[in-house]
């Protein structure tokens, strides 16, 4: 959904670029300040966007490290029960 948002941030820079240029051939002063004001608003708004996908991204990250090293965690404790369990059986058998 968010990337539909971004598409409509471009459209909107792309469409008040050419007015810029128009304003600028036709030298309507007011109106060029104007156009830029809107673009700059449009840009912030695409740059809050932006930082919110990467916060996303980097809460991601962070879950999926914690689950490798939870993973990672029980492999190595599953490692350890079947070799303990090894060594039990081995010394049942010895008696």
């Amino acid at each position: 959904m968010m990337i539909y948002y971004f598409v409509g941030f471009l459209r909107d820079i792309e469409t008040l670029a050419a007015q810029y240029d128009e304003c600028v051939n036709l030298k309507k002063v007011d109106e060029k300040y104007r156009l830029l004001r809107k673009a700059q608003s449009t840009l912030i708004s695409a740059q809050e966007l932006g930082d919110e996908k990467l916060q996303i991204i980097q809460q991601l990250q962070d879950l999926i490290e914690n689950k490798t090293r939870s993973l990672d965690n029980d492999y190595r404790n599953i490692g350890e029960c079947t070799f303990n369990k090894s060594i039990l059986t081995f010394s049942v058998h010895d008696f």
